[in-house]
């Protein structure tokens, strides 16, 4: 429950009442959600605009994700708050996602798992509206300079052959984990 209060992201059904109906359960301090609830909220975030990936607040679907940087991975995005993107095996545009991340300008949680990292230039602009960073693979280049994690509560790095986060010192008042 933390990190999602964390990140400004709050359920929108009240706990007591699923909690009872196990649509939700709290496990070892976690969410877990019921299939079923999952599926509301997919159906929800996609309603915002149904053919259209890049006006959304959520993403999470990797072939809309892949369709968007396929597109227009130049284009500044300033609707979507929160990206999730396991990258597929076997496919080799994770530069491109790194690019359509960097024009993320109100990105708030992002929850990337790449597999081809080691020669990979990785997003030249980090939005400081970040709240939690789950990044699995992380290209072995620094953050970008820019990139101010005031409101930064989870980091969480994993595989990734980064030796610094970022030159010089950064103030990260709000990090938990």
């Amino acid at each position: 429950m933390e990190i999602f209060e964390a990140c400004s992201y709050h359920p929108n059904i009240g706990i007591k009442v699923l909690q009872q109906r196990a649509l939700i359960t709290i496990v070892d301090g976690k969410f877990d959600m019921h299939d079923f609830v999952q599926e509301i909220g997919y159906h929800i975030a996609r309603g915002e605009h149904p053919n259209s990936p890049e006006k959304r607040s959520r993403l999470w679907n990797s072939e809309e994700i892949r369709n968007m940087y396929l597109g227009d991975a130049t284009m500044e995005n300033d609707k979507v708050e929160a990206i999730q993107y396991l990258y597929p095996p076997n496919d080799h545009s994770s530069s491109l996602f790194c690019k359509i991340v960097s024009n993320m300008k109100k990105l708030r949680l992002l929850n990337v798992g790449l597999l081809e990292y080691h020669n990979l230039k990785g997003p030249t602009f980090l939005s400081n509206e970040l709240r939690c960073i789950y990044w699995d693979g992380y290209p072995t280049s620094p953050f970008p300079n820019n990139f101010q994690p005031m409101k930064l509560v989870v980091l969480k790095l994993t595989n990734s052959l980064q030796k610094e986060l970022w030159k010089g010192y950064k103030d990260i008042p709000h990090l938990k984990v």
